[in-house]
């Protein structure tokens, strides 16, 4: 796992997976969750400005299934959700 430490992410599209951020601020970032092991610790998400989220491979594919039997709202994920592969 990729430890990433004392960064400040500013409109960036960060992959999620395989990482640790620690002590990092991310603002107007998109977040990109494939499904992967992540880490948080004492990070600043969405400060000041939020960060979007997208789901691609088997979390889209997870976020497609919810949707599907009617667990989240049709509108939850982004257009990419399902794609197999982080951009």
């Amino acid at each position: 796992m990729t430890v990433i430490e004392d960064q400040t992410f500013e409109s960036e599209t960060i992959i999620m997976d395989g990482k640790c951020f620690k002590n990092c601020t991310l603002s107007g970032c998109t977040l990109v969750f494939c499904g992967g092991d992540y880490y948080w610790i004492e990070c600043r998400i969405g400060e000041p400005i939020p960060c979007i989220l997208k789901f691609q491979g088997p979390a889209g594919r997870t976020i497609t299934y919810l949707k599907s039997l009617g667990k989240l709202p049709p509108d939850f994920a982004t257009e990419d959700e399902a794609n197999d592969t982080p951009k």
